[in-house]
């Protein structure tokens, strides 16, 4: 079972849906004591990085508890939910994030026009499980005006809009996506199927 986190910010429909398409079974997610009932948990997001850490700290999801999660099952943050994983965001003031990846999110290039929306192509920089069958580079659909800054060794994939962003980060078993693969076709769906698989392989080992 995927858990789909509802922290009053995510975009669940679509991500419920998309889990349907590939036969994956999910429940949504409200409270910690529910993440017990899951193999793996995706924080999807739509809306400002300072009212979506509010927002998770208040339902009691706070860094310790996704992190003792992350232990042995794997977690995928979707656009703002990628965002909020890094140490800081200046989206209505700067504040603190969740610490999972170095750098800062903030706007965009004053340079290009936001907020980012539509396809654009990914290049992978290394290979992952998450990204396994897509090849080196294949396109996604963004909907975002902030980035995160800083790249460091856990980006796995970039995309250009006049400068190379992180679109694609990863470590240990913490997973985070710019894009919305639930609205990016067939690739999208296959790095969800990769998710989904991960996840069921991680339940099988514990299992035993």
């Amino acid at each position: 079972m995927i858990g789909i986190l509802d922290y009053n910010a995510g975009n669940l429909k679509s991500v419920e849906s998309a889990l349907e398409n590939i036969e994956a079974k999910s429940m949504v997610i409200t409270c910690p004591a529910q993440l017990s009932e899951i193999s793996g948990l995706i924080i999807p997001g739509v809306g400002s990085f300072k009212t979506a850490i509010e927002n998770l700290k208040a339902k009691g999801f706070t860094k310790e508890v996704i992190s003792e999660f992350a232990k042995t099952k794997k977690v995928l943050g979707i656009c703002l939910g990628m965002q909020i994983f890094y140490d800081s965001g200046t989206e209505e003031g700067l504040s603190e994030g969740l610490g999972f990846f170095s750098g800062k999110v903030d706007l965009l290039d004053k340079a290009v026009v936001t907020p980012h929306m539509g396809w654009n192509q990914i290049e992978l920089r290394k290979s992952t499980r998450l990204t396994r069958g897509l090849g080196d580079k294949f396109d996604g659909y963004f909907a975002h005006s902030y980035r995160a800054y800083e790249q460091k060794d856990e980006v796995v994939g970039i995309c250009s809009y006049t400068e190379d962003m992180p679109v694609i980060v990863a470590k240990d078993n913490i997973y985070g996506l710019q894009f919305h693969p639930e609205k990016s076709g067939n690739s999208g769906l296959k790095i969800l199927r990769n998710f989904k698989e991960m996840c069921y392989e991680n339940y099988t080992i514990c299992r035993h």
